[in-house]
């Protein structure tokens, strides 16, 4: 509900199962994980049309720069310098000349590794939401859907902020 609502409004395992869905729009997936055999059983929960690619270096990807980045690893798993025994992250996955969209589930500390580096491109193509703009979006839906009242947007987005900021 939350990683679809950014992907749309630009804001383990089942993060990633569940971007994967939010993005089901998509033409093709490329997956890495630090461990390939977890990657290769994510892959086997979907459905053939999905295209999953596994990739194990965010150095190399076999179809290009993505448009859609929804990274679901911790953001103290993620460097923005290589050699660090971490996720290296590296400036050419936002090398798409028609940009795209970042939602990083990752929401301590913000802002995260990845959301610094979309920040630091300055590219206005690219938009990028922390991992708490999920939050904010799903707790509108859930209130809704729950009470069927409008939620106060000011107040979820406020009580997510205290909490994880």
């Amino acid at each position: 509900m939350g990683i679809a609502a950014c992907s749309k409004n630009d804001c383990q395992d089942g993060p990633n199962r569940w971007s994967s869905v939010a993005e089901g729009r998509l033409q093709s997936r490329c997956y890495h994980n630090r461990t390939r055999s977890t990657a290769e059983k994510l892959a086997k929960h979907f459905p053939s049309d999905y295209n999953i690619i596994l990739v194990d270096s965010l150095e190399t990807s076999p179809s290009g720069a993505p448009s859609a980045i929804v990274p679901t690893a911790p953001a103290t798993a993620v460097s923005l310098e290589p050699a660090t025994g971490k996720i290296y992250v590296i400036p050419a996955l936002l090398e798409s000349k028609s940009g795209g969209i970042i939602v990083d589930m990752a929401y301590r500390p913000a802002p995260t590794p990845l959301i610094r580096l979309a920040r630091s491109v300055s590219r206005s193509e690219w938009h990028a939401t922390e991992g708490n703009g999920g939050f904010w979006e799903q707790g509108y839906r859930q209130f809704r859907a729950w009470t069927t009242m409008k939620a106060s947007q000011d107040i979820i987005r406020r009580m997510v902020c205290e909490k994880y900021h």
